[in-house]
């Protein structure tokens, strides 16, 4: 877990050459566009925070992979 033994809705990964990982789902800002645009979303990177939005990118990202992966 990013942000330790705590919950925290505003968590920002660490620093990485791709970037940071931020919200609930742990999304970077250069896949979190096309995750929502997949969805049918609008993408405003503040909405990383959001829980719902968080897990709705998530569930997308899922269903990409299995279908991409067929597992």
């Amino acid at each position: 877990m990013e942000t330790g033994s705590a919950f925290d809705l505003k968590a920002i990964g660490p620093e990485t050459k791709y970037g940071r990982a931020y919200g609930m789902a742990q999304f970077m800002e250069n896949i979190a566009p096309w995750v929502a645009d997949m969805a049918d979303l609008p993408y405003y990177a503040d909405l990383l925070f959001d829980p719902l939005y968080s897990i709705q990118l998530a569930i997308e990202y899922i269903a990409f992979l299995h279908d991409q992966y067929d597992d």
